[in-house]
């Protein structure tokens, strides 16, 4: 249900949508992306021969998808960014579900449905590449609540790679710690 909910958005996105200016407006980050994908195609490897201004990760993740990608179309760049987002969405549905029966089983289910498909999620998700973030943070959860602090620590330390925000994730833990364990 989940994927075929993202596969349907992603269409809607592609098809009826892409020539709304809100359309134009989401996928703007992607579109400056164009050159990354022409150098990194040409051969260029990112942060050694090219520059790019985002976090380290963010250029690994836009380098992995780039042999998919043809740069100068808009419309199919705009689908394999969605599809590479779509892979995080669904494991992230798993990691959510799994983290949500370990605390309240009779609303796992509700919750992972409200969390996977909910308005925000199903627009969002395709054009931007925090569903890559939010799976390390997520990992870094599962972690958290198996008492893995440092594997924790870990994995949102790799969301930082992607986006500064999973840091606080580390400060809560490390603070909670100081306080509950002293």
């Amino acid at each position: 249900m989940v994927a075929l909910a993202k596969v349907a958005a992603l269409a809607l996105l592609v098809t009826v949508f892409r020539n709304e200016a809100w359309v134009s407006h989401l996928v703007q980050d992607i579109r400056t992306w164009r050159d990354f994908f022409l150098a990194t195609q040409a051969g260029l490897v990112p942060y050694v021969h090219i520059t790019k201004e985002y976090p380290v990760l963010g250029g690994a993740l836009y380098w992995a998808m780039s042999p998919f990608v043809r740069a100068g179309n808009l419309g199919q760049t705009v689908l394999v960014h969605g599809l590479f987002m779509m892979a995080a969405d669904l494991l992230n549905t798993v990691l959510f579900y799994r983290l949500a029966r370990g605390i309240r089983p009779a609303l796992a289910l509700a919750a992972t449905l409200l969390f996977a498909v909910n308005l925000t999620s199903l627009v969002m998700s395709p054009v931007r590449y925090e569903p890559w973030v939010t799976t390390f943070v997520l990992l870094g959860l599962a972690a958290h609540r198996s008492g893995r602090y440092d594997g924790a620590t870990f994995w949102w330390a790799v969301g930082c790679g992607l986006k500064w925000y999973p840091a606080f994730f580390v400060a809560a833990q490390e603070y909670r710690l100081w306080r509950v364990e002293g």
